[in-house]
């Protein structure tokens, strides 16, 4: 088969042509882009996405972008961010009406949220006032640990409202965090979510624990404050599996009895003797009829001689036969 060397170049190029498309697929990220006004054109880098509500964009590519709103009645809106891989990043395009009435949202509230219809707008302190259109609108100020302020307002054109809404502190904020993801969190041993969580706390002091299966527990007591903040890092550590008992060599696990109190002594039968033929117990020679017999008529003739001499003596008034002695015979 004939090679061409002149079509290797063209060959590499496409190869890195194909690994640069490889490489940028995995340098993107998914933009979110949520508009206070529905129907609003949508650009990113210049290029029209859509109108608000806009689905998210994924497969952006990873660096710095451009994103333009605007609206027939409002003024444009436009924000410069760098997105990063793999980041899902999340754009707030709240539009002032290009004429309306002009509203000021202010608290000693450190870091509370504003919602204008309930569309965020920011944490106070906002840049500048907003400029809604004239009608009715509802406003809340909220913070996790704090009473929510909310006050429904009625604005007309051209003018100017100040809202001061300083919130009340009821609980603390717990912001619980563990080395291993989705650990269990309990405060007062009921379940409250898992890690990483953010969370209130009314004011006192409660118990936290953090597991998770197969780790160690984190267990913590806090005396909590109203309106303040605690964080909680939970070093979880794996719990090393334990080995198995061992087991008999049948491998059923079952103990072996052993002769107790409770059991019957085990008592092995003497050994034979070497040559010997075991006794037969039934055969035994104390037990034999005959050897019994024997000793029945010894016995008898014992006794009847001398009752025969001595009849005898009686009757012919002879000389009595000297005494013989028997001896006892014993029976088993």
């Amino acid at each position: 088969m004939e090679c061409s060397w002149t079509r290797i170049p063209g060959i590499a190029v496409a190869l890195v042509l194909l690994s640069s498309t490889a490489v940028a697929q995995d340098e993107t990220g998914t933009l979110i882009v949520t508009v206070s006004v529905p129907g609003a054109s949508v650009m990113v880098d210049g290029e029209l996405r859509g109108e608000s509500p806009l689905d998210p964009l994924g497969d952006v590519p990873a660096g710095v972008h451009r994103v333009e709103v605007q609206a027939d009645g409002y003024r444009p809106f436009d924000t410069e961010f760098t997105l990063e891989a793999g980041q899902t990043k999340e754009i707030r395009a709240f539009l002032n009406a290009a004429k309306g009435a002009k509203l000021s949202v202010a608290s000693i509230t450190e870091g509370a949220r504003v919602y204008v219809d309930d569309f965020d707008v920011g944490t106070v302190p906002l840049p500048e006032p907003l400029v809604l259109t004239s009608g009715t609108h509802e406003i809340k100020v909220t913070k996790l640990g704090f009473m929510a302020y909310s006050e429904t307002v009625e604005l007309k054109k051209g003018e100017k409202k100040d809202i001061q809404a300083d919130l009340l502190a009821f609980a603390g904020i717990l912001d619980i965090r563990s080395t291993v993801p989705k650990a269990e969190v309990l405060i007062d041993d009921k379940p409250v979510g898992t890690t990483p969580l953010e969370i209130e706390a009314f004011a006192g002091q409660h118990a936290i624990v953090v597991r998770k299966e197969g780790h160690t527990s984190h267990e913590v007591t806090l005396t909590i404050a109203a309106g303040a903040a605690y964080s909680v890092q939970a070093e979880l550590e794996p719990i090393p599996s334990e080995s198995p008992e061992p087991v008999g060599e049948t491998g059923t696990g079952e103990e072996t009895i052993l002769a107790t109190e409770e059991h019957e002594p085990l008592v092995a039968p003497p050994p034979a003797q070497p040559g010997a033929e075991p006794v037969d117990e039934g055969k035994a020679w104390y037990k034999q009829w005959w050897l019994w017999t024997a000793v029945a008529v010894v016995v008898g003739v014992a006794i009847a001689v001398p009752i025969a001499v001595d009849a005898s003596s009686s009757s012919s008034g002879g000389t009595s036969l000297p005494e013989t002695d028997v001896p006892d015979i014993h029976l088993p």
